[in-house]
């Protein structure tokens, strides 16, 4: 076992009250890869989408610069499951990654991360409108928005109000959270 770690100093204990925007979606990829990862490897035994997940997360945290003390915390949370995630994976490496973290013991006696299903609710989802099958606009709306506060947003933006006017609406296909297709002719 590895006695040496690195001394980033001490880390704030995660306040999820006090996160930015931008710490949020670090922590939200984080649970979401904590869940990939567990089906991945413990349902499906697929290795090596386990293993893309975790290295999409990595990308994320290496592009994450915040030193405050919650974005210093929102890292090390991200961190240590990086490393318990790949432990089943990659035993040495994550047994060595695991002392320089700090981490106590050992990484194969410490328990799988827990998903934080409050850290994976967004507040805001991305809504690609298409105009005739064309995209035409994305919209940021809340999650769960109906077909009518969809359409109102989409007839808000200047990009799909003019590929409708003048046009008569002949069908709207709304896919909650993902989609809004409008024909028009």
């Amino acid at each position: 076992m590895v006695t040496a770690h690195i001394d980033a100093g001490s880390v704030a204990a995660l306040d999820s009250s006090e996160l930015t925007d931008e710490q949020k979606t670090i922590r939200r990829y984080t649970h979401d890869t904590i869940a990939k990862v567990s089906d991945d490897v413990g349902r499906r035994q697929t290795f090596n989408t386990a293993i893309a997940a975790v290295m999409e997360l990595c990308n994320h945290l290496g592009r994450f610069e915040d030193a405050s003390p919650q974005g210093r915390a929102v890292l090390d949370e991200a961190w240590r499951a990086v490393v318990r995630l790949l432990a089943p994976i990659t035993p040495h490496i994550s047994e060595t990654l695991w002392g320089l973290l700090g981490g106590q013991g050992s990484v194969v006696s410490t328990p799988w991360p827990e998903v934080d299903e409050s850290a994976r609710v967004r507040d805001l989802i991305t809504l690609v409108v298409q105009i005739n099958g064309k995209l035409r606009g994305r919209l940021e709306v809340a999650p769960g928005c109906d077909e009518e506060q969809a359409m109102a947003a989409a007839m808000a933006e200047q990009n799909v109000s003019r590929f409708t006017e003048d046009k008569t609406i002949r069908k709207v296909i709304y896919i909650q959270d993902r989609l809004l297709n409008i024909v028009a002719n």
